[in-house]
């Protein structure tokens, strides 16, 4: 019996994610949300991060529509932070990090190294500050319409079509590195953006930019290298001699590739539903970089879970289970389902598509909700030796998201489904209006 739209599955999903929103309660700080241990403590000597902030914000606010309690208090502090402390009033913008608590006049204290410009984190403001519109939360509107001069001023990049990666604080010198987690992050913002103020402009702007990542995989045999130049070429070698670095690893991140799956499938569902004509690279995309980030990574090293990064051959580089993997693989897996679910394809796909997600299921169940809360599990490498020390959970937007995602239909973006009233219905199909031709040029 398929798991999908099953009640009692449904039932485990809803109390994870009940689990997972209580869990999240230990991560407010005064200045915004702290970085989680394992344990479900804050690691106090880590400051407080822009992205972390605003992805219990993004969190939150989907809470409040749902009518959860005490979730409107969160996403309510998440919103504060982000306008109070993190916006830096003199130049625009917001911090990469700041200080914990804020200074004897009530102003933020941002962290030296740290308070340049990160599109990443920027991208996760926008994506806040969209679905705290749409649920209506006070202050909302403004941080969302700020956020889109601060994207239009400084982020989007019309010769290329691409987002840029970082500034410095005054948004004087921009770094000449491109980053891929910067477009991932942009593109799933934007799709928000759009369903938020129902301009389709946003739309535009993530299919050009998944159609460049597009280009980038088919040329690299389906995986997605993440270092580029300031003209969008492969730095294959960026970060060689630091292979583990956690910020910017070299290679390939696998959790990477099933986010784009995933996120290319909501464009794509978006634009069907729009009556827009939909580009046949989209699919393909999709299925060939999930299937080559699971055949790279997953069970690798005989050991169970996805290994974080691979070489540019597909071969295991850092074995740690990041935990964030599992999820965002689960959360593409069920984006494949329903769209070969809604198109009528083959009865094989959906049985591939359902049996990759028991699995991983089952992982998520045994290794990342191990115990009460959503702890940090790392398995011994094949030498029996850990390969890390856990980085934490940084926050819930991973967990929170994979138990939600197969309770929704693919589109519209989560929040607007939810307002919609599409939880537990999850059915999907694609608006019968007259399709027009594709707006962005591309077939």
């Amino acid at each position: 019996m398929s798991w999908f739209d099953a009640k009692e599955h449904n039932r485990w999903l809803s109390h994870n994610m009940h689990t997972i929103l209580e869990y999240g309660h230990n991560a407010a700080i005064p200045t915004g949300f702290g970085y989680l241990r394992g344990d479900g403590t804050i690691d106090h000597n880590q400051p407080c991060w822009l992205y972390i902030t605003a992805r219990m914000t993004f969190v939150y606010s989907m809470g409040s529509i749902m009518g959860i309690p005490q979730c409107r208090k969160f996403a309510t502090h998440g919103l504060k932070a982000l306008e109070t402390y993190f916006y830096d009033e003199e130049h625009g913008g917001w911090y990469e990090a700041i200080e914990a608590a804020p200074d004897d006049n009530g102003k933020a204290v941002p962290v030296k190294g740290h308070d340049g410009k990160q599109g990443f984190a920027t991208q996760c403001v926008l994506l806040a500050a969209a679905t705290a519109t749409i649920a209506n939360r006070p202050g909302a509107h403004e941080l969302l319409a700020k956020a889109i001069d601060d994207q239009e001023a400084h982020w989007w990049d019309p010769e290329f079509s691409m987002v840029h990666s970082a500034w410095d604080t005054a948004y004087s010198q921009r770094e000449a590195y491109n980053g891929l987690v910067a477009q991932l992050h942009a593109v799933e913002a934007y799709l928000s953006v759009s369903d938020a103020i129902h301009d389709q402009l946003w739309i535009d702007r993530a299919v050009d930019i998944l159609h460049r990542v597009y280009q980038i995989a088919e040329a690299n045999h389906w995986r997605i290298p993440e270092h580029y130049d300031a003209q969008w070429e492969p730095i294959y070698d960026f970060n060689e001699d630091d292979k583990f670095n956690f910020e910017r690893p070299w290679g390939i991140t696998v959790g990477h590739a099933f986010e784009f799956a995933h996120l290319t499938l909501l464009a794509r569902a978006m634009l069907e539903d729009a009556g827009r004509e939909v580009p046949e690279w989209m699919l393909t995309m999709a299925t060939e970089i999930f299937d080559r980030a699971r055949v790279d990574a997953w069970n690798r090293d005989g050991l169970p879970g996805f290994c974080y990064t691979t070489d540019y051959d597909g071969n295991p580089v850092d074995s740690r289970r990041e935990y964030w993997v599992p999820l965002q693989a689960v959360q593409a897996t069920v984006a494949l389902f329903r769209t070969i679910q809604n198109t009528g394809g083959r009865s094989a796909d959906l049985e591939h598509y359902e049996h990759c997600y028991h699995s991983w299921m089952d992982y998520v169940a045994e290794y990342v909700f191990e115990r009460p809360g959503i702890s940090h599990y790392h398995p011994a490498s094949s030498s029996g030796v850990l390969p890390g020390e856990s980085h934490g959970h940084q926050g819930i937007y991973h967990a929170f998201q994979a138990m939600l995602a197969p309770r929704l239909p693919l589109s519209p973006t989560m929040a607007l489904a939810l307002s919609n009233g599409k939880l537990d219905k999850p059915t999907w199909r694609a608006s019968k209006k007259k399709k027009k031709k594709a707006w962005f040029g591309r077939q």
